[in-house]
């Protein structure tokens, strides 16, 4: 949280005798220890501020239309801004959210620069917001407590009426989060694993199916029986299939923090479609309508991958006899303005006497703080049995379930909404008893493709490898036999080493080394992205490229630098090929 120097506030009169700090030492009038005591003794974080100056500097400002690029393009102005604005008050439950001493050591603590840094993108935000009359807003935002240590803190702004004309009082009340997103990652990856054991049964299936094609055409072979080119071509396409669904369970499987990007969202739905179809069995047809000329999206595929299963199979759940499930992508524009004044409107309609808010059973919009532009609409409908309205009311609340004990554990919508949250997105449901769900994401476009990642089997260029000597580190037998010759077929000169020793002392007796390529996990809790950084000090010309098994890398030492190219296993000689024409051309 940012704040001002409170030295330099009290110079400035703006934090004097007669406000709330100055005044703690003093003796306030009576109507002002009743309202001191309110504000010290709330259980509730209360931070108030003055932005007055802040103001008067915008409305200084002529003919700006777009205030992100004006301060884009004058970032010292935003800075100035920043900085004109004042602390009023902190309260008691602000100074223990923080775990600081006192006021006066939380303002202190908040002043450094690199706080300042880190919040002034919010800050950007707020200003734009209140320019615009939205006086309320709520952010999830990473601060320092008194420790120095991280807590996730979720910060509600708002702006007394009195004051939206000269942003005199700005109030945030702020809430400690850290361990609710550190359960909400733990339900997230409990789900993970919760539907790839529902995908087991069709997963062993088409395994064996594969299985079956290698073991038998390899056999076809050794006895010399049929067409040798057949049955090696039916051996590679089974085994490239083998690799492609061993991929997407690790994907599905793994831990890890969101990683957007931009994704071509058909092709995505397009690689993921026979997953879709074996888990959902037989019984149910799947329709694709997808919109030509779709715009990509920015959010994480395999969290788009992991919703998109999570809503085919609560669909599937809905369909127990069997039915059509259809999947819709289409370019839309969302009005976050309408999308407000809709929900406003009916909150007006639908307020209960609790304060609790019933979703219309016709539609359940979830606003999560949406901003009007441009966004790809992902819907999964179905013809089930549709949901009642107490249902629809806490259809994404965690652990709520309709289905018998032990039959699942409510986790999957919830972390598709959590998801969607994150990304910034938005999402609706609509549901009627006997018509059927439908589920609707809306993800934020992209502005193009990410084209950073190869695809199996990518198409070779014209370019050249160098004739290199390539030292390679790979601990498993058959993988080193079979890249050695790979490396050997292409015209390299290979050194095979299967420890960090060995290839210690391959590169001391060696003249040079053009090339590592090494197993990313290695045996004795080595691995090679730490073997290649130690050897580069002394070896600084050295290329690396490392090979894995694993969809990521969980620890400091296996971290793959972003200079460095990961070939993920198995791979082809052509994917082999490619990462050394890029290192080696």
């Amino acid at each position: 949280m940012k704040v001002t120097d409170l030295k330099q506030d009290q110079e400035n009169g703006l934090v004097s005798s007669d406000n709330r700090l100055d005044g703690a030492m003093g003796d306030p009038e009576p109507s002002e220890n009743h309202y001191r005591e309110l504000f010290d003794e709330s259980p509730v974080a209360i931070w108030v501020e003055d932005w007055s100056l802040a103001k008067q500097m915008l409305d200084s400002i002529e003919g700006v239309d777009d205030w992100r690029h004006y301060f884009d393009e004058n970032p010292g102005l935003l800075r100035k801004a920043y900085k004109a604005t004042k602390v009023l008050e902190v309260s008691s439950a602000a100074v223990k959210l923080f775990n600081e001493e006192s006021v006066e050591t939380l303002l202190q603590h908040s002043t450094a620069e690199e706080v300042i840094e880190e919040e002034l993108e919010s800050f950007l935000d707020t200003l734009i917001d209140f320019w615009n009359h939205k006086f309320s807003s709520v952010i999830e935002t990473i601060d320092i407590d008194g420790n120095r240590k991280e807590i996730i803190i979720r910060r509600q702004t708002v702006v007394p009426p009195a004051h939206q004309q000269d942003w005199s009082r700005i109030i945030y009340s702020l809430e400690d989060i850290t361990e609710r997103v550190r359960l909400e990652a733990q339900l997230r990856q409990s789900q993970k694993m919760e539907m790839v054991g529902q995908l087991t049964g069709g997963v062993a299936h088409d395994f064996n199916n594969i299985l079956a094609v290698i073991q038998g055409n390899a056999q076809l072979l050794s006895e010399g029986i049929g067409d040798a080119g057949e049955n090696i071509e039916a051996i590679l396409s089974a085994s490239t299939r083998a690799a492609e669904l061993t991929r997407r369970l690790l994907v599905f499987s793994r831990k890890h923090h969101l990683d957007p990007c931009s994704i071509d969202l058909s092709s995505l739905i397009g690689n993921i479609s026979v997953l879709l179809a074996r888990s959902l069995g037989e019984t149910i047809d799947i329709q694709y309508n997808i919109e030509n000329d779709l715009w990509p999206v920015f959010a994480d595929a395999s969290q788009v991958e992991n919703a998109l299963l999570n809503m085919a199979l609560n669909s599937k759940d809905a369909m127990q006899e069997g039915g059509l499930l259809t999947i819709e992508c289409s370019n839309t524009y969302l009005d976050a303005d309408s999308i407000t004044a809709g929900q406003e409107q009916e909150q007006e309609q639908e307020q209960e006497q609790d304060g609790y808010i019933k979703p219309h059973i016709d539609e359940f919009p979830i606003n999560t703080d949406i901003k009007s532009g441009d966004y790809v609409s992902l819907s999964v409908s179905d013809n089930g049995h549709g949901m009642t309205e107490d249902t629809l009311s806490q259809v994404f609340e965690p652990f709520f379930t309709t289905k018998a004990v032990g039959a699942g554990t409510g986790l999957g919508l919830s972390m598709v909404y959590s998801f969607v949250k994150q990304s910034d997105g938005h999402i609706e449901i609509s549901s009627k008893p006997g018509e059927g769900t439908r589920l609707t994401l809306y993800l934020k476009r992209a502005d193009k493709v990410d084209s950073s990642i190869s695809e199996t089997g990518a198409k070779l260029d014209n370019r050249k490898p160098k004739q290199s000597q390539i030292l390679l580190l790979e601990d498993d037998a058959g993988v080193r036999r079979l890249v050695s010759q790979m490396l050997r077929q292409l015209g390299h000169k290979v050194v095979t080493t299967s420890r960090v020793s060995e290839a210690e002392a391959a590169l001391a007796k060696a003249t040079s080394f053009d090339l590592l390529l090494s197993d990313v996990i290695l045996p004795g809790g080595s691995s090679g992205p730490e073997f290649a950084r130690t050897a580069l000090v002394e070896y600084p010309d050295l290329k690396c490229i490392f090979m894995s098994g694993y969809a990521s890398q969980s620890t400091e030492s296996t971290k793959i630098d972003k200079k460095w190219k990961l070939l993920q296993k198995p791979f082809t000689l052509e994917n082999l090929t490619s990462a050394l024409l890029d290192e080696l051309a």
